[in-house]
């Protein structure tokens, strides 16, 4: 029996030299056989809302003197990028506490803290939870994660006395055309976009640390958005606080950039991602104008 992971993990430089770190909460790809069970999808299916590779993508943030947490276990099972009780009634049996936030925009669309959906509004479950397991995956599995961050956060501060946080994640194929569609939805018409940047429309993270990524990106020849559709989630607005010199920038990136997004294989274009955000790693990491942002 293959034995579970923990829940997060944490890679480190062996000398803390940067005020960066970066967090990948939704590249997580165990799935515990209980969940896989209790799922009415394949396995293949459930992955679907995975940001799949994004740590790897990022891996070499140690060797830039940053820090790199990422998630073991996958968003299908639970979403770290929520508020801790972002619940759905309807999936539980029994009655849920009175902190439960049960009619927040995520909770409707099906995404939430546990989700009902994954992408194409797919059902997970084939019935309903114990709501004593669901509170259970919160308590094991949601909180140590950011008991964790947060505690990175500070150390950082303490260290430096300011902490830059990116927040990594991976989108479906996107297009643009008079807003912000799905490939399926827009038959790729419209100008495509690469990678959303995510500063919750400047509440999270200084304009100049957004502008510089977005230009280095731009020069690597990628189309960028800001704030549109993604304007980042609980990570970034939670722990964005700019005045308390703590910035926040969630990065999402265009799967199809790096990945077959029906197979979920990696592909040619794998290896000269990963060599680009590199690079940006290396930019955040060492700039002095952006760490100057930053405090």
């Amino acid at each position: 029996m293959t034995k579970p992971p923990p829940v997060y993990e944490i890679e480190r430089p062996a000398e803390l030299t940067a005020p960066v770190i970066f967090s990948s909460p939704h590249s997580g790809a165990f799935y515990p056989r209980h969940f896989l069970e209790a799922s009415r999808l394949s396995a293949l299916e459930l992955r679907s809302s995975e940001d799949c590779y994004v740590d790897r993508l990022f891996s070499t943030a140690s060797k830039w003197g940053a820090l790199l947490i990422k998630a073991n276990y996958p968003r299908a099972f639970l979403d770290l990028n929520r508020e801790a009780y972002e619940l759905d009634q309807s999936m539980f049996k029994g009655a849920l506490p009175d902190v439960a936030n049960t009619n927040s925009p995520r909770v409707l669309s099906g995404l939430g803290t546990i989700p009902k959906l994954v992408s194409e509004a797919t059902p997970i479950y084939k019935t309903t939870l114990a709501v004593e397991e669901g509170l259970e995956r919160i308590q094991d599995y949601y909180f140590p994660y950011h008991d964790a961050l947060r505690a990175l956060i500070d150390e950082v501060k303490s260290h430096f006395g300011f902490c830059i946080v990116i927040d990594c994640h991976s989108m479906p194929p996107l297009f643009s055309k008079g807003g912000f569609l799905p490939e399926k939805l827009t038959r790729k018409k419209g100008r495509k976009i690469d990678f959303v940047l995510g500063d919750n429309f400047g509440a999270s993270c200084d304009h100049s640390l957004t502008a510089s990524i977005h230009q280095f990106l731009n020069d690597k020849g990628h189309s960028v958005a800001r704030n549109q559709p993604y304007a980042g989630g609980f990570i970034t607005k939670r722990y964005g606080r700019p005045r308390q010199a703590v910035q926040v920038l969630q990065l999402e990136i265009g799967r199809d950039l790096y990945m077959d997004c029906q197979t979920l294989k990696p592909h040619e274009g794998f290896v000269g991602l990963k060599a680009e955000l590199t690079e940006l790693i290396g930019m955040i990491t060492s700039s002095k104008k952006m760490q100057q942002a930053a405090e």
